[in-house]
Formats: structure tokens, C-alpha cells, sequence
């Protein structure tokens, strides 16, 4: 579920890029970000017409986009009838927001670092054999979040793997695969990793993932409603996906780690912490829970991704201090050509600054006025039709 953005820069250029000093917000966001005009946020208005373009030419099932400057609401568009308060599934952009209750229990002590293992932070499932629980000893916090674990798993979301059944103790079913490399060398994208970590972080936070998600984050930052579905037999509730949020707090999310994890004078993860999950582990392209992009459209512009099943994303340009996030529902290949159309056209947004263009102003009113109007090409489960 990666971002498929092509990489071509010198390998340097992939490790995290410090992006200079963000403050906080000039005032408490609240419920949701204040608006901005285009003008004040510095944006060009014909690049942002053309990125609405290319997605209503192609007629691509977008269900919300909302670009973030300088901590102001830029730019706002929903699909026709839908709106600012309907929730929908992130799928794996989950894992974002999973790394970072694991950041914030690793500044409160709570886990006594990224490299503990596994097994040092839950208690061993009671079926589990010699062999699975030795993986569990092996594999640190760390390497599961780097979708390094070193276990056999082949990523199939909609194959009904054993991880995705409720009635599986998850946990369990993570640690049976055999080990085909040595954990932290070999990276593998893997709800069975998530399904690792999942389990560690709620352990050491002694509850359950979504109690600590609204007492470290929804809480403190405001998230309007929010769901976090399937959980397994043994209560948890998936490390990696099934999450259901507003876009305008998935932007939130981007927004706490533009401005090196705090939120109104809080701190809530590290600025350490930040760094080390955008820093590439054994793939260049991913870090701990969030994706590191760069192609040639993007001219060296760092850009760090959450990034989840049929084309949710968020953005984060720390050099442009912008973050965009996108709800969709898109096959493979649209979903590809969405993220990487979007990514290069919104970098040119802000690279440009603001040109007045009142014909693409118009446009883009215009267009925010109508709706995303695309054409569901893709399977819809329970999970993807968005609620209010």
C-alpha cells in the first residue's frame, strides 16, 4: 500500500531532512483548522486548478481534499454530498497515527525504548509455541514499526488473511510465521508487523489502542467523531488499519509532526522521535509508520506520507510547512496516479507563492461548489462508505 512514487534522487537525499523551526499555531485550532485565502496562504491558484482538473477529467473517486498552509485551511473540497464531518476509513494511514501513540509512551517512559522487544512489552499469548514466542524476543518494537520483523508475510488485505479475522487472537497469529531474515535487515510490508506492534503499544499503555489514541491525541487535539473498528478476540484492536477519521484530522496528524510533535504548547511526541520515524530503515522509501517520497517533479523537496489503501493520504512538506490530505477510493493504478499527481502539483502550489489568476480562482470555486463527482471503480466493503 505504499506510495509508488518513483525514487531518483541519490540516496542522501532520502534520509530525513531537518526542515527548520515550525511553531505552533498562532492560536488553539480547536474542532477544525481557521480559513485562509489562497493569497494569504501564498498558494498559486492555477496549480491547484489544474491538480482538481486532472482528477475530475479522469473522473477519479475522491471523497475530500483539504491543503493545510501555515497552519490555516487553505483549500476545501468534498465529493458531491458529502462533507466536512462525515468520517471514512484510513486503512493503513492507521499505522501513522499507531507510531505515534508508541512516540508519546516513549516519552512518558512507558516503553524504555524502540529497540525493547517484543516480548518485553505483552505478555505471551497462552497458545503460542517455543518457536513463536522466540520470534517475539528477537523482533524489537523498532522493527516491527519499520515493517522489518524478518517473518514470512505476504501483504493481501483483501485475501482474509488470519490477522485480519476477528475471532483470531492477532497477536498469535503475527508471531507463527517462520523467520526468513534477520530481524531489521529485510523490510516487508506487513499487517502482520502491525498486528506486533499493535499489540506492544497497547500493552505498555495498559488499555486498549483507541482509549489511548483519544487520551494522547483526539482529546488534546480536538478530533471531531472517530471510530476504530474489528477488533480481535482478545480485545485488541488492529495496530495498522480500520480506522475511521475526518479528513480535517488527518490533516491534524500531519500538522502535529510539521510542528515537531507539539500541539498548542503540548508536546506529544519528541522532535527526536519525529526524525527517527522519517528516517528510511532497511527501504529507503519507509521510515517507522510513515512513507518517504521524492521523484524528479519534487526537485529534492523532502516529503514524508501516511499513506493508506485506495488513496488515503496525507502529505507533509516540511520545507513548505504544508500538509494535504486526501480521502479516496480508487483501484491500483488510479490510486498511484492520484497520490503522484497530487504530491507534484501541490509542491508547485507552494513553490510558486501566490499568483493572481482570477480565472483559476473562478475555476476553483467553481469546482468546490460542484463536488468531486468521480465514478466508484473499485470494491466497497461496510468500512469505505462514509458515515456522519
Amino acid at each position: 500500500m505504499g506510495i509508488r512514487l518513483r525514487l531518483v534522487l541519490a540516496a542522501t537525499l532520502l534520509a530525513f531532512v531537518a526542515p527548520g523551526a515550525h511553531a505552533d499555531c498562532a492560536s488553539p485550532v480547536g474542532r477544525d483548522f481557521t480559513a485562509s485565502s489562497l493569497a494569504d496562504a501564498r498558494l498559486d491558484p492555477a496549480s491547484l486548478a489544474a491538480a482538481n482538473a486532472e482528477l475530475d477529467d479522469a473522473g477519479m473517486e475522491v471523497r475530500a481534499l483539504l491543503v493545510i498552509r501555515d497552519c490555516k485551511l487553505a483549500f476545501e473540497r468534498y465529493k458531491t454530498g458529502l462533507g466536512r464531518e462525515h468520517i471514512h476509513v484510513i486503512h493503513s494511514v492507521t499505522k501513522s497515527v499507531t507510531t505515534t501513540l508508541a512516540g508519546n509512551l516513549l516519552m512518558s517512559g512507558a516503553i524504555p525504548s524502540l529497540d525493547a522487544p517484543i516480548a518485553s512489552l505483552v505478555a505471551k499469548p497462552g497458545a503460542a509455541t517455543t518457536e513463536m514466542w522466540t520470534n517475539a524476543q528477537r523482533i524489537t518494537l523498532r522493527n516491527a514499526l519499520g515493517m522489518a520483523s524478518g517473518l514470512e508475510y505476504r501483504h493481501n488485505p483483501a485475501g482474509g488473511l488470519a490477522v485480519y479475522r476477528t475471532e483470531n487472537d492477532r497477536l498469535l497469529e503475527a508471531i507463527k510465521p517462520p523467520s526468513i531474515a534477520t530481524p531489521g535487515t529485510r523490510f516487508n510490508y506487513s499487517d502482520g508487523d502491525a498486528s506486533l506492534y499493535g499489540a506492544a503499544i497497547a500493552s505498555a499503555g495498559k488499555t486498549d489502542l483507541l482509549t489511548l489514541a483519544r487520551t494522547i491525541l483526539f482529546t488534546p487535539m480536538g478530533f471531531g467523531r472517530h471510530e476504530w473498528n474489528y477488533r480481535d478476540r482478545e480485545g485488541r484492536y488492529p495496530g495498522g488499519w480500520s480506522m475511521r477519521l475526518r479528513a480535517m484530522d488527518m490533516a491534524k496528524l500531519g500538522q502535529l509532526y510539521l510542528q515537531q510533535g507539539r500541539w498548542d504548547g503540548r508536546q506529544i511526541v519528541t522532535d527526536a522521535f519525529r526524525q527517527t520515524v522519517w528516517t528510511a530503515g532497511p527501504s529507503p522509501q519507509y521510515g517507522l509508520g510513515w512513507w518517504i517520497a521524492t521523484d524528479p517533479e519534487l526537485a529534492g523537496t523532502p516529503l514524508y506520507v501516511a499513506n493508506g489503501w485506495k488513496g488515503q493520504r496525507v502529505f507533509v512538506y516540511p520545507t513548505l510547512n504544508m500538509v494535504v490530505a486526501v480521502i479516496a477510493s480508487l483501484p491500483g493504478a488510479e490510486e498511484r496516479t492520484m497520490a503522484n499527481s497530487l504530491a507534484r502539483h501541490m509542491a508547485r502550489a507552494a513553490k510558486r507563492g501566490h499568483v493572481a489568476d482570477p480565472g483559476a480562482e473562478q475555476r476553483l470555486a467553481a469546482a468546490t461548489a460542484r463536488g468531486f463527482q468521480g465514478t466508484l471503480r473499485v470494491d466497497q466493503q461496510a468500512q469505505d462508505i462514509p458515515s456522519r
